[in-house]
């Protein structure tokens, strides 16, 4: 992921974003960005799944902000994975633009009549 700013600060969008993705289940974040979200929220999710209650708790107390943190070790079991979706060009100054998505449980999938 490269913005063209400090490391640390790479770290704090990220982190921010991350943050917000848990929160809303869905956030829009430049086409770079959001791909870079998409490996860092996978990896979360599936550590999570695995990890024992108190180490998950807190190590996502230092990793992510309170709210989004709480409502992660809530429902870390309902999530299934990250998608992106590409929306198209932002108006101003063109950048492209992806809308990053938590898919929540698991797929209906329709049956064919016989």
């Amino acid at each position: 992921m490269k913005y063209s700013k400090a490391k640390s600060n790479q770290n704090k969008i990220l982190r921010n974003q991350l943050s917000s993705l848990i929160l809303n289940e869905q956030i829009k974040t430049t086409t770079d960005k959001a791909k870079a979200l998409k490996k860092e929220a996978e990896r979360l999710i599936s550590w999570a799944k695995s990890a024992p209650e108190l180490k998950l708790t807190k190590k996502l107390q230092g990793l992510l902000y309170s709210g989004s943190a709480v409502k992660l070790i809530e429902q870390k079991d309902k999530y299934e994975s990250v998608s992106t979706l590409r929306l198209g060009p932002r108006m101003g100054d063109g950048a492209p633009i992806s809308i990053v998505k938590l898919n929540i449980g698991k797929p209906k999938i329709k049956e064919a009549k016989k």
